[in-house]
């Protein structure tokens, strides 16, 4: 059995139309100053193989700025739970606009 691809995580691929809308919608949320650069990090995420599989999906990320502690995946992280119900709203405002485009 060739397991050489087994471990493989695809590259993160990010749709500019996708950034766009989460842009619009983290200010109309959040204003101007909730609004940080964009970061990259090494870090792989599984989501991606649904972008290789059907390359229409337009991807994109946020972040929350939840206070996060010790790091991500850790077994004793914790979080600003309240942070959770903004990016609700993020994902709300940002299906909105997504529509009407």
């Amino acid at each position: 059995m060739d397991i050489s691809n087994y471990f493989a995580i695809p590259t993160a691929e990010y749709a500019d139309e996708a950034i766009d809308i989460l842009t619009e919608a983290i200010v109309e949320v959040y204003g101007k100053e909730g609004l940080c650069p964009p970061i990259k990090t090494a870090g792989g995420e599984d989501f991606h193989y649904y972008i290789k599989e059907k390359p229409s999906i337009k991807a994109g990320y946020f972040g929350l700025g939840c206070d996060l502690t010790p790091g991500l995946h850790n077994p004793t992280m914790k979080f600003n739970k309240e942070a959770l119900e903004q990016g609700k709203n993020v994902l709300i405002v940002a299906t909105k606009i997504a529509l009407n485009r």
